[in-house]
Parts: structure tokens; sequence; C-alpha cells
């Protein structure tokens, strides 16, 4: 959704103070985005991309604009194959069942925590798997990460917010542990960490607690993406916690975003 000539005080207090330079009495000329996710219209009959596990899909997804990357991963024994996925995934699931005593996560990983009055009014959101083989904190920009955010176009554009909430298989993983990880003690954490680029380069981080202290993200949060940078022309998504070990994270490093916003300068 687009809306004309909307001057964004945070975008402008940024976007000078990334560039150093006075704003004086100029005024920027922008164009707001704020993307719903319920612009994707291709789900199978269980909710979730119908496309995910297709090796094309590798190419990633577009939404009203904004692009999403995406992995296809295929392993092959004994003459079978198997497939997985990292980057994003559209799903429109709220099942908010807790399915760890039946240990059938991979069937219902397309959940996300949320309020019934934000299912009322988004009707999709984009979930992220991470792979946990990549550095999670990124100083240069690399093509190949499974989780990052751009425009169509390729333009530079200036981020302002986005809605984040924890999948339903991480948040349960965490309060009961897995055969995988272990359930979450005051100490533990789970971050998203959300990294700027503009041409390869690093323009800024933020973190966002998707748990800490026993606090656990049930509903999608509006998260102020200012610190990425000013202007960016991809934002990285990458998740660390306090369970990992040998092979990285042991927690699912999978997250949700249900809706986010920029600008462009006119």
């Amino acid at each position: 959704m687009k809306i004309k000539n909307i001057l964004s005080v945070l975008a402008i207090a940024s976007f000078a103070s990334a560039t150093l330079t006075s704003c004086g009495d100029e005024k920027f000329d922008l164009d707001m985005y704020y993307l719903r996710m319920n612009k994707f219209t291709d789900f199978n009959s269980e909710g979730y991309w119908s496309e995910c596990y297709e090796p094309a899909a590798a190419a990633g997804f577009d939404i009203d604009g904004v692009h999403f990357s995406h992995k296809v991963n295929i392993t092959e024994w004994d003459g079978v194959k198997y497939y997985s996925w990292n980057g994003f995934c559209p799903s429109t699931v709220f099942d908010m069942t807790d399915y760890s005593a039946e240990g059938s996560w991979t069937e219902h990983q397309w959940g996300a925590m949320a309020s019934s009055q934000w299912v009322a009014t988004h009707k999709a959101f984009v979930l992220g798997d991470w792979d946990v083989r990549e550095n999670a904190r990124p100083d240069t920009f690399d093509p190949t990460s499974a989780c990052t955010i751009s425009l169509v176009d390729g333009k530079a554009f200036i981020p302002l917010t986005m809605h984040v909430s924890n999948s339903v298989y991480a948040y349960f993983s965490m309060v009961n542990g897995s055969a995988f990880s272990r359930p979450f003690g005051k100490d533990d954490y789970l971050r998203l960490i959300v990294t700027g680029f503009l041409d390869g380069q690093k323009t800024g981080v933020i973190e966002v607690n998707l748990a800490a202290d026993n606090v656990y993200l049930t509903n999608f949060e509006e998260v102020d993406l200012a610190p990425t940078g000013a202007l960016v022309d991809h934002l990285v998504f990458t998740v660390e916690g306090s369970d990992s070990g040998q092979w990285g994270l042991n927690t699912p490093a999978y997250f949700a975003i249900g809706a986010f916003t920029y600008a462009l300068d006119k």
C-alpha cells in the first residue's frame, strides 16, 4: 500500500544523521509504503506457499514490489531425495497448538504466534528460517544469504518499521525443549539480528529479542528499523541464541514478519 507525499520524521532524522549533512529548511518528499503480506496469494491447501519446496523457488518471491529470498536444499540418501528450505516462506497458518509431545514439528512448522486482534486484520505473514551455517553478524553483504529483503527493482530505500513475532515451532521449542534443543531458563535468549547494507557495505544493525529473561514474543510487535541505516538496498536477517553448540544454533532459527514499512525519497 502506497501513501503519497508523507514526511516521515523518523526517516528524515535518520537520513540526515547518517549522511552527516544538515537539512536546514530542506524538506524530503517521500513515498511511504506499508506492505501487507496478504498481497501474496499462492498458498496450498495447508496454508503455506505452494512452491516452498520446489527447486525453481530458489529465486525467491515478490510481494507488492518487495523481494524476499528463498533457498531449497536437496540431499539424497539411498536413492531417495529429501527437500528442505531456508529463507522466507509466506504463510496463512495461525495454528498455535503445541505439537511437542507428538514430535511432528516438521509438519507443523508454518505457524506464528499472534493475538486474535492481529489475525483479524492481517491474514498472512512471512515465515523466516535462517541457515544456521551462516555468520550471524555479517560485516559485508553476501548475496547467498538465506534471509534477505530488497526491492524488486534493486533501488535503495529508507527502512522504517516491521512487525515481528515468534514462530510457533521456535516458541514451543524454547518453552519445552526438543530432541535437538533444551528448554530455556532465565539466562537463555534468542535474538533476531537485522543488518542493513548499501552497495555491499554495512550501514547499521538492530537486535530484536524473540526471547530473553523468560519473556517471549507471543504477538507481532513493531520494531524501529532506523538503526539499520538511513538508506539501504538490502536487509539481512540472522539469528543467534544461547543454546548453541559445535554445529551452531540448536533452537529452531525461525521467526515471523507480519508487516513491513519503508520509504523512497522522490
